[in-house]
């Protein structure tokens, strides 16, 4: 059997991704404060996640890992090597997607095993934190609930947000400013 690794699993990712849909984001690693997850595309329609376990990988962060992706991602995929599948079927909720890359004559070929369901299991405060202060500002100002609250800090401020507006619109306004935003591939992004 041949090993697959991450950057194999990931380049071949990539360009599956970038095949399917002209008006997809795609973000490399991702920071969700205490995981990173690998690939991350934002359409106006859904907010995915993509974590790679290769072969050469280990799966000890997996239960945390699925705990805050759970949080934040419409749908969550996982991209595993044949050595991790019957593991990860065991693991994984059942909403989760999984795709198996496969090596065979040094080519990565991707079979999707399960497709992604839509999470039930968002965290509205969670996703909230994917906001920079500014754009908190703005959707108060949208909502005309901004007036007389300049004074608070990002977490007072998102309070008054999740108070006053649902996970569905939340998650509109968080898919519409992260598309908005330039990321560079090549450095992982933190967006607190």
């Amino acid at each position: 059997m041949e090993y697959t690794s991450d950057k194999e699993i990931r380049k071949v990712l990539i360009e599956s991704l970038n095949s399917k849909k002209n008006h997809l984001k795609i973000i490399e690693e991702l920071d969700l404060m205490n995981a990173r997850i690998d690939i991350a595309t934002i359409d106006k329609d859904y907010f995915c996640g993509y974590e790679i376990k290769s072969d050469k990988d280990t799966l000890h962060r997996l239960p945390m890992q699925m705990q805050i992706y759970n949080y934040v991602f419409d749908k969550i995929t996982i991209v595993v090597g044949k050595s991790k599948l019957l593991k990860v079927i065991k693991t994984v909720p059942n909403f989760w997607g999984i795709i198996l890359a496969k090596k065979e004559n040094n080519n990565i070929n991707l079979m999707q095993i399960r497709s992604p369901e839509l999470n039930e299991n968002i965290n509205i405060h969670w996703l909230s934190k994917k906001l920079w202060k500014s754009d908190i500002v703005s959707i108060l100002r949208i909502k005309n609930l901004y007036k007389g609250q300049s004074w608070h800090c990002k977490d007072g401020l998102i309070k008054i947000l999740i108070e006053n507006i649902s996970t569905d619109e939340l998650k509109y306004y968080v898919r519409d400013i992260l598309i908005s935003r330039v990321y560079d591939r090549a450095i992982p992004e933190s967006l607190f």
